[in-house]
């Protein structure tokens, strides 16, 4: 269990999948009784089990990342290294016993970290409650991405999908919100999931993502982003035939 915090005050689970031969596992914390989460501050925790007595809210987020870790590759905590910031803000951990990528997020009650040894990875989760405002709505997103919501019935739910797909994106790439979101261009893939390129204001390349859904938990629902070659995003885009086939395993 997570310290500090006792049966009944906290639901987790743990999904599985395999998607372009990388292994993903998504760790999802469901907090039943607090109404939000406060805000992931990295310079709050600080590397001790006694720092999870009773409940530190400024650090609960923190708690739930390493016994995530722990719970992925069984890794004390005394061994897991500190929490940093890369350049761009991305969270990332001081240890040369690490050897696989993660990445995180949280919305209203609910913690998720996504983990891969392969890849880097993004990822961003939302509640289906939020309502997007329309400014958003008109500075986010491509013109086209625009008429394709327009042609959905339930306008806010297609933005957030697309609004969480692209911080997804951008998140994976290192960048977060340091960069224009309406960079990164969107296209539906198969069984919910997407492709996109993301040109970067700060690369001459373009860079190429495909996104699964991840399942949805306690309100909470987003997408998970993994970096795919121009070759495999351009046959998928233009054939649709090579199908990334994928499906969530809970253990």
């Amino acid at each position: 269990m997570i310290p500090g915090l006792k049966d009944g005050e906290f639901t987790i689970q743990k999904y599985c999948l395999s998607v372009l031969n990388y292994e993903i596992a998504f760790f999802v914390t469901h907090k039943v009784k607090q109404k939000n989460f406060s805000s992931f501050k990295l310079n709050a925790f600080v590397q001790s089990s006694e720092n999870f007595t009773g409940i530190d809210y400024r650090s609960y987020n923190q708690a739930c990342l390493y016994y995530s870790m722990a719970a992925y590759k069984n890794i004390p905590l005394e061994q897991q290294g500190l929490l940093n910031k890369g350049k761009w803000g991305k969270p990332v951990l001081l240890s040369p016993n690490i050897e696989f990528f993660f990445n995180v997020s949280h919305s209203k009650s609910v913690f998720s970290v996504a983990f891969s040894k392969q890849c880097d990875i993004g990822l961003d989760i939302e509640s289906l409650y939020r309502v997007v405002p329309n400014g958003l709505r008109n500075t986010a997103y491509t013109e086209q991405e625009r008429l394709y919501i327009g042609s959905k019935g339930n306008h806010n739910h297609e933005f957030l999908r697309y609004w969480s797909a692209k911080e997804a994106v951008l998140k994976c790439a290192g960048y977060g919100l340091t960069e224009s979101i309406k960079n990164i261009h969107l296209m539906p893939y198969r069984n919910g999931s997407m492709l996109a390129y993301f040109q970067s204001e700060n690369l001459n390349n373009k860079q190429y993502y495909f996104l699964v859904p991840t399942p949805l938990i306690a309100g909470a629902f987003g997408f998970i982003a993994v970096p795919i070659n121009a070759e495999q995003w351009l046959v998928n885009r233009v054939c649709n035939t090579q199908g990334y086939d994928y499906k969530w395993e809970l253990e």
